[in-house]
């Protein structure tokens, strides 16, 4: 059973190609141009980030640094997150407001995949 799920992931991974000639070629966006770049031509077709209308969701921040995440989640209640681009990583960062801010990449390079360690994906 296991084989065939895994034959067929791979087989709808070759049927559908999202990828862009940066993320072919590093493993890293190289700057912040690029990463609005690949959002702007391979996310937004998927409507990331937006609701049913099109319109902006109120999680969804787009490109902010960690420390302005901070800086908003530090206003809001513990439990409150945000999702954001990330330069790091061709996908996202989440940020989450425990006790302190905590935040977690998510590569979305081959689909979307929690990064770190501990992290079931």
């Amino acid at each position: 059973m296991r084989e065939i799920a895994r034959a067929a992931r791979e087989a709808h991974r070759r049927s559908v190609d999202f990828t862009t000639p940066c993320q072919i070629t590093a493993g890293k966006p190289p700057n912040r141009e690029a990463v609005l770049e690949w959002f702007r031509t391979q996310e937004l077709k998927r409507a990331v980030g937006l609701d049913e209308n099109n319109k902006p969701v109120d999680w969804f921040h787009g490109l902010i640094t960690r420390s302005e995440a901070e800086q908003t989640l530090s206003q809001r209640p513990e439990g409150s997150f945000l999702v954001r681009l990330s330069e790091r990583v061709w996908g996202y960062a989440i940020s989450y407001r425990a006790a302190r801010c905590k935040h977690y990449l998510v590569d979305a390079s081959d689909g979307y995949r929690l990064l770190g360690a501990g992290h079931i994906a």
